[in-house]
């Protein structure tokens, strides 16, 4: 038996969200990162019937962020148990995690079990800051140790029990794309980083609007601080999303 960690997290909330809750399930894991820049069948993990994975998506804009459901429809299951996670901003996760649900069930995946869990916005970090916190944590250890107690049984979750709509909600983001200061140095960092291929790599202050998908990965790992949203946009945002995120969201899970 292997356990497999399939993560997609550009600023890292979703992985270590996931952590928490794999750790109740194993001490060691091999980890796919979906996010790796020209992510091709090459970087697919060999999985077995008997094997365990923890697969983690950040909710965007209510569903499966594009890149990361490609890359999962690559997955060959091969009937291995697979657990569920997704991660969102406070705001609310809408049909993400029915969506990611039926991506592994199509690939071969015995769903056992799925949750629901909040990390600090990606973009706007006013909203769930500092999150998972404390209680947090507590409440997705106990839900890692509910999943790790169903791999003794032989059900899985059906897919009316996890919540969410199908047909999946209309994606209609508004893209946030980050820009350069003079800060730059031309490290490339970020052009080596993005998921999407974003970023030219002969000109690394430079960000093609129709590839970006406003992972912010290029603002997070930049050790500059040259990437950032514009002010106003940011504001904007933040005083359109207030009253979504004024309550605190709680951990979920379905088994």
């Amino acid at each position: 038996m292997v356990f497999h960690k399939i993560v997609f997290s550009p600023t890292g909330g979703t992985e270590k969200t996931a952590d928490v809750i794999f750790s109740q399930i194993s001490d060691e894991a091999v980890k796919t990162d979906l996010c790796i820049n020209n992510f091709s069948h090459k970087n697919i993990p060999s999985i077995s019937q008997n094997d365990v994975c923890m697969v983690a998506v950040p909710s965007f804009g209510g569903r499966v962020p594009s890149a990361a459901a490609s890359r999962l429809r690559m997955l060959k299951g091969n009937g291995a148990v697979a657990f569920a996670l997704v991660v969102y901003g406070n705001r609310a996760y809408e049909d993400t995690l029915a969506e990611l649900y039926d991506i592994l069930s199509e690939a071969g995946f015995r769903v056992k079990g799925a949750a629901a869990a909040i990390a600090e916005h990606s973009i706007f970090h006013s909203f769930a800051n500092g999150r998972p916190d404390h209680n947090d944590i507590e409440k997705l250890k106990k839900i890692g140790q509910k999943f790790s107690e169903t791999l003794s049984s032989a059900g899985i979750l059906r897919p009316e029990a996890v919540c969410g709509n199908r047909p999946y909600k209309q994606l209609s983001l508004i893209k946030m794309i980050p820009v350069t200061t003079e800060l730059c140095t031309g490290c490339g960092l970020c052009w080596n980083l993005c998921p999407v291929g974003a970023i030219p790599q002969n000109d690394p202050s430079n960000t093609d609007k129709n590839l970006c998908i406003s992972c912010m990965r290029c603002v997070s790992v930049c050790r500059y601080k040259a990437r950032t949203v514009p002010e106003d946009i940011l504001k904007n945002g933040e005083e359109r999303l207030k009253k979504l995120c004024a309550d605190r969201k709680e951990p979920e899970f379905f088994t």
